[in-house]
């Protein structure tokens, strides 16, 4: 389907079959103008974009781009915009891909920018469970902290400032090795996280201008270099105003220090802020994944893991998602630092299977061949987060003995606290 097929920019477009038919290739409605485009997926799951909607946002988006944004606007181009269907080849993913980088794409989607990313479209959790690559972007998340995220001392100051007296002291003797049982550590961790949906409500697009929930959503467009570097965001996320018509910008930030200041985010925000308030309280904790578009964590109390959802003020209710949300959860996995041989943690990432945690016993079993299949990728992410581990403790030892080497050939004794080795629970 060439540019400019299917004319006018009234209904929504009609894909022919044969376009329907390639597999593994998308069928895209794109608007462009001034060298800056717009880009959605049609007949993608619970989208079906039409051109007009597309050319309002686009043209919205385009006329009021920031003056910072790499190369100007296209707000004032005199060349009419045009709206097109054509295929998700891998050219047309490379030139869009390279607008996206320039920051003059609007992505319509979270399913779009999937496919403009990765390459790989209409995938959910009903077409099976997740692959090796999807597991290999947990045990990243994990991996890779980002160097400008707090310290622990710097998150247990800040809770011993905005928490009420005595709760931070609770929390710590709560921990793992402190000498609260486990009931009172409950307690103390529900009193937390009640506080902290409070101070922190779950983002539903409000402007921030007026503070209007009834917002109209735009798309995804890469986030600023300062919302990268400062918070490690990839994309932010684009709202319309229908009372002031001021556009609202919410980038996804992947570190604490701008979801505390901003008290603006969702699971995926919530879950990574909670995960690290509880490692800077002591407590041993892990990220989990449902695969299907939620995320919250797990502590580890008095020898148990205990599941912890911020955005619910949910603790130790596995089952909430089953019994409240009307969704039982099928392929459920925890990522977490493991355990070296002397209890600290190492560089390595452990995948963890908890889906029985969180289903209900009156739930139906997974098929075989699923849960085959999501061993087999377990087996492949494991794989390759211990080549990964390998690699950053031989580079490890390459710096030390370098520095060895400078020091004059001093000898040091070089542990295996980087290693593989001693590993407590790895792979369980």
């Amino acid at each position: 389907v060439g540019a400019g097929a299917g004319g006018g920019t009234g209904g929504a477009l009609t894909v022919p079959g044969a376009a329907r038919a390639l597999a593994g290739v998308p069928v895209l409605l794109v608007a462009e103008r001034g060298g800056c485009a717009a880009v959605a997926m049609l007949e993608e799951a619970g989208s079906q974009p039409k051109p007009a909607e597309l050319l309002q946002d686009f043209e919205f988006w385009a006329c009021n781009r920031s003056s910072d944004v790499d190369g100007g606007s296209a707000g004032g181009s005199r060349v009419p915009s045009r709206v097109y269907r054509t295929l998700g080849y891998k050219h047309v993913r490379r030139r869009l891909n390279a607008l996206w980088e320039d920051r003059r794409l609007l992505v319509a989607c979270y399913g779009t920018f999937s496919w403009l990313r990765s390459g790989a479209f209409g995938k959910d959790e009903d077409n099976g469970p997740p692959d090796a690559e999807d597991l290999r972007r947990g045990t990243q998340r994990i991996a890779e902290r980002a160097g400008k995220d707090a310290t622990d001392e710097e998150l247990l100051e800040w809770l011993r400032a905005e928490l009420r007296p005595g709760l931070p002291a609770r929390l710590l003797a709560s921990a793992p090795d402190g000498a609260a049982g486990e009931a009172v550590a409950l307690v103390a961790l529900r009193e937390l996280f009640g506080w902290f949906r409070e101070r922190f409500p779950y983002y539903r697009g409000a402007c921030g201008a007026c503070a209007e929930a009834k917002t109209e959503f735009l798309g995804l467009v890469r986030a600023s270099p300062l919302e990268r570097m400062s918070g490690g965001a990839a994309v932010a996320e684009l709202y319309r105003c229908t009372a002031c018509g001021v556009r609202t910008s919410f980038p996804r930030f992947r570190t604490v220090p701008p979801v505390l200041a901003s008290k603006r985010g969702r699971c995926g925000e919530y879950s990574w802020t909670a995960l690290r308030l509880l490692e800077a309280l002591g407590f041993e904790a892990r990220w989990v994944d449902n695969h299907a578009g939620h995320v919250w964590v797990e502590a580890r109390v008095q020898g148990r893991w205990v599941h912890i959802d911020p955005c619910e003020a949910a603790v130790d209710t596995p089952l909430l998602y089953a019994e409240n949300w009307g969704r039982c959860p099928k392929h459920v996995l925890a990522y977490g630092l493991c355990r070296d041989a002397l209890g600290g943690q190492s560089n390595l990432v452990a995948i963890s299977d908890v889906t029985g945690q969180y289903r209900p016993a009156s739930a139906e079993a997974i098929p075989e061949e699923a849960r085959l299949a999501l061993e087999e990728a377990i087996a492949q992410a494991t794989a390759s987060e211990v080549r990964r581990a390998a690699q950053v403790a031989a580079s490890a030892l390459a710096s030390a003995k370098a520095a060895v080497g400078a020091a004059g050939g001093a000898a040091v004794g070089i542990g295996a606290a980087g290693g593989l080795g001693g590993v407590e629970g790895f792979g369980r």
